[in-house]
């Protein structure tokens, strides 16, 4: 028992130490404005520090600045009440030592620019890797200030748009008006006074500032008996000017007005600064509820609460939804993570709504939404082969009772009979009339199945294919009963191609049809030709052949062999004998052999041989060929027998009867004769011709043409119509006596 107290102490003291609050770190600094002539700020700066003294190191986290305005003719040290209450409970506080005062006079405007600019200066510090504030803020900024001080925070905070809050103790007006400067701070603010403050007081300097001020939030605590000077520590100077102007003045003690000042100040300071939204009830009953003061408060704000509206039901039927919505304006965090104002519940359960509001404060409800899921259980009798007798008997699970049925049929009852085999769909309503569809199936016993393999016919005209069944299920022996072949086995064959039908019935009399394919092969047919040619003279012969090689030919002409030779025209085809052994006819071919219909003859006029029909293509003289005579005339030929090869207009070839010349003839040519133009349309000039002349015009055949008529003048001019003569070439011979000329005409389009 007499170890107790030690172990008492033991636990008091690891207690304390883990409540143990921040250590008071100290900097002594000058800081340098470069926007305004490299101004020197000197300044004391005290923050939360891994243990107490100077320059020891920034504690872990992140702390807010708050930079403090001193009053007229005092000096930082006056304050220390402010970094003994607010440094342990990680804050850092900054006090420029400029503009004391009393001379030379104190410039107003130069402290709230020292003390905006300090603001500058930890900006840049927090990002400074060398700094000892390097990563050592939250962002976050208040100043506040004691009488002049007080009157300078308000200046600062109007233009400074990185000032979070103001607070300020016994502020006094200063130039530029703080009153005025008032008008334009937005941010929230708490203003101290001392009910008995006879150096500021509250009606000519922290209630105009209060009611210019143009925040949102905004409280005024006016310290009942409260003095000027005692908001901060002890100073000569203050108190010297407090008891010349209130020389029989009491008041509560220094000590309660501090306890009173740090009472609201800090859960104002915890709610703006740190983000402590406890804090904020805690403020806010201090401010409904004042003792030893009088309070005027502003404030619309509220800590957020989440509120869930169910639009819809919230107990949802399988496959249902509903919709959650957030009844507020914040940011929202359901669960599942969605950020939207409204959530679809497809699912049953407890969903959570987290809601943050602009400064970070957070409210947290949840909405439990019942989700019914019926089962159903069923007794199931199958049905007997080729019988509707199955039955059903269904059990819900689940859901409100009483159910309701509706089977495909109609029936509404949780039991059915007289099922056949296959699936049916009942749906089934619960009281709350969510319902389920329930697929059953009855089977009947022993289903048959079958599988058929099948066998082409050889050729496509045979009549030999096969089919194989295999039948599984049912009750065995089985019966075939094939279409249009005599077979009641599981082979059967003899078809020919096309599509039949299998019937197979089992014992108990169960049926099954099935339908299956014979195919038979597909043969291409052989093409027919003709080696020479389809369109031959009556001389020649064609040689008919199909293409490729088969093992046996059966052609429309009799014969059996591979090639035939014809000399007469008609349609010639083949049926062959493939690798298969399939007659396969062959795609034939028509040939034509032209009758020669010319018979020409030579004859001599004048001094030239003739053709009387068809084109020449070679002349002969005494058995040998004349070189480059092809056209259908020889002009004074020379003694011997002549005769010539003639083509007809189906290029065929025959010979012209022999003709024999005797001596030679002497050709006599009319000279001077011009002919003109040439070619020509339909219109010949011919000059220079004699008295008494033969005109005359033949084709290359020798076919003469009459002119229709022509003119001829008294000098020997012709002109002849040739309009109606075909566009081709022509002959013209001009005889007199035992003369003649000869020449071409082209008759064109």
């Amino acid at each position: 028992m007499r170890f107790l107290p030690l172990t008492i102490c033991i636990m008091a003291f690891a207690l304390t130490s883990i409540a143990q609050p921040f250590a008071i770190g100290r900097q002594t600094i000058t800081l340098t404005d470069p926007s305004r002539s490299n101004r020197s700020i000197p300044s004391e700066i005290f923050y939360p520090a891994t243990s107490a003294g100077n320059n020891t190191p920034v504690a872990n986290g992140v702390f807010p600045v708050i930079v403090f305005g001193h009053g007229f003719s005092m000096n930082y040290d006056a304050y220390s009440n402010f970094w003994n209450e607010l440094v342990p409970q990680g804050y850092i506080l900054a006090f420029p030592k400029t503009e004391i005062g009393p001379i030379p006079f104190p410039s107003h405007g130069d402290l709230a620019a020292d003390m905006n600019y300090t603001i500058t200066w930890f900006l840049a510090e927090n990002t400074t890797v060398a700094s000892r504030y390097n990563q050592k803020l939250n962002g976050k900024f208040g100043v506040m200030g004691h009488s002049m001080g007080g009157g300078c925070s308000f200046i600062a905070a109007a233009t400074n748009p990185n000032i979070t809050v103001i607070a300020n103790y016994a502020a006094a007006e200063t130039n530029p008006s703080a009153i005025a400067a008032a008008a334009n701070i937005t941010i929230p603010a708490l203003i101290f006074a001392g009910s008995k403050d006879c150096v500021a007081g509250p009606s000519g300097n922290q209630t105009p500032m209060y009611n210019a001020l143009a925040s949102a939030c905004k409280s005024y605590v006016n310290v009942t008996d409260g003095s000027h000077c005692q908001f901060g520590e002890s100073n000569t100077l203050c108190n010297f000017g407090e008891t010349t102007s209130c020389p029989f003045a009491s008041y509560i003690s220094r000590s309660a007005q501090h306890t009173k000042t740090f009472q609201y100040l800090n859960p104002f300071l915890r709610f703006y600064l740190k983000g402590d939204c406890s804090a904020w009830s805690e403020y806010q009953q201090l401010l409904a509820n004042p003792t030893g003061a009088t309070v005027q408060n502003s404030c619309s704000y509220q800590l957020p609460v989440a509120a869930i509206t169910v639009n819809g039901s919230q107990n949802i039927c399988y496959g249902d939804s509903t919709l959650l919505e957030a009844n507020n304006s914040y940011s929202n965090l359901w669960t599942g993570g969605s950020t939207q104002q409204q959530l679809t519940i497809t699912q049953g359960g407890t969903y959570q709504l987290i809601v943050t509001d602009n400064l970070g404060c957070k409210d947290t409800t949840t909405q439990a939404i019942t989700q019914t899921a019926i089962q159903v259980q069923a007794n199931i009798v199958n049905a007997n082969c080729g019988s509707n007798d199955g039955e059903a008997t269904l059990n819900p699970i689940g859901g409100a009772s009483p159910y309701s049925f509706q089977w495909p049929n109609g029936d509404t009852n949780n039991s059915i009979i007289g099922l056949s085999a296959g699936s049916y769909a009942v749906t089934v309503t619960d009281d709350n009339a969510c319902n389920t569809i329930y697929t059953l199936s009855i089977s009947a016993p022993g289903t048959l199945s079958a599988s058929i393999a099948t066998i082409g016919t050889t050729c496509p005209s045979d009549s030999n294919g096969t089919a194989i069944a295999s039948v599984s299920g049912g009750t065995t022996p089985y019966g075939y009963s094939w279409q249009s072949v005599s077979s009641t086995n599981d082979t059967a064959t003899g078809f020919p191609a096309g599509q039949y039908q299998l019937i197979v019935t089992d014992s108990n009399g169960c049926n099954l049809i099935d339908t299956f394919d014979i195919t038979s092969p597909i043969l291409w047919s052989p093409l027919i030709v003709s080696l020479t040619g389809t369109e031959l003279c009556e001389e020649d012969t064609a040689k008919i052949v199909p293409i490729d090689n088969y093992y046996g030919y059966v052609w429309n002409t009799g014969d059996t062999t591979q090639t035939i030779n014809v000399t007469q025209s008609g349609f010639y085809n083949c049926t062959v004998l493939d690798g298969n052994g399939c007659y396969v006819p062959g795609v034939g071919v028509t040939v034509n052999f032209f009758q020669n219909y010319l018979n020409p003859e030579i004859e001599l006029t004048g001094d030239s041989l003739y053709l009387t029909e068809g084109n020449a293509v070679a002349w002969f003289v005494d058995g040998v060929e004349i070189s480059g005579a092809n056209d259908n005339y020889i002009i004074n030929p020379a003694a011997g027998g002549y005769f010539a090869q003639v083509v007809d207009s189906n290029g065929c070839i025959d010979i012209a009867k022999a003709y024999t010349v005797t001596g030679v003839i002497q050709p006599k040519l009319l000279q001077g004769i011009q002919v003109y133009p040439n070619p020509t349309k339909d219109m010949l000039t011919i000059t220079g011709t004699p008295i008494g002349i033969e005109l005359m015009i033949t084709d290359i055949l020798g076919k003469r043409f009459e002119v229709s008529s022509y003119d001829m003048s008294e000098n020997g001019t012709i002109t002849l119509k040739l309009d109606q003569l075909p566009a081709q070439m022509y002959f013209l011979q001009i005889v007199s006596g035992e003369s003649r000329y000869i020449c071409k005409v082209f008759i064109t389009q």
